[in-house]
């Protein structure tokens, strides 16, 4: 079952149907022995499939990948004992930290803002930001901002 599933990733990835995410570390060993995160090229994907509740938080991380890989950027995850939806590493080897929440609320906002700060506990970042889909605030010290105003810096 494994080398069906194998096979069926390889092949959606080579018709760019689907991508997948790297657990990140500076070893390139750990990061082809661990796990890696699935992402649909195409939202339109997400929404062919049953679903008992509504899926604004997973059709927005997906939404957030699908930007990120417009603009180029070099990405990851991280997922050791806690999540970081995003680990960008740029060009002059910093790394960036995002987490992607389509609302912040009480119920979720302390998890993601401890996956933020925790990660520096493992690798120095030289921001942390979570994307919403219409929020602005800061909490402690870190920037929540809207997708739309996120990824306007990349026009």
């Amino acid at each position: 079952m494994i080398k069906v599933q194998k096979s069926l990733f390889k092949y959606l990835q080579q018709a760019y149907l689907l991508a997948e995410l790297k657990l990140f570390s500076w070893s390139l060993k750990e990061q082809q022995n661990n796990k890696k995160k699935p992402y649909l090229i195409d939202n339109g994907f997400l929404n062919l499939s049953f679903q008992f509740s509504s899926n604004s938080g997973r059709l927005m991380e997906n939404l957030v990948f699908s930007e990120f890989c417009k603009a180029g950027k070099s990405l990851y995850f991280y997922n050791k004992g806690f999540e970081c939806d995003f680990i960008i590493k740029n060009k002059d080897n910093t790394l960036e930290a995002v987490q992607v929440c389509y609302e912040l609320t009480d119920q979720n906002t302390k998890r993601e803002i401890r996956a933020l700060k925790k990660i520096d506990n493992y690798y120095k970042t030289i921001s942390k930001t979570i994307i919403t889909y219409n929020q602005e605030i800061t909490i402690e010290g870190i920037k929540a901002v809207p997708f739309w105003k996120y990824f306007h810096q990349f026009d």
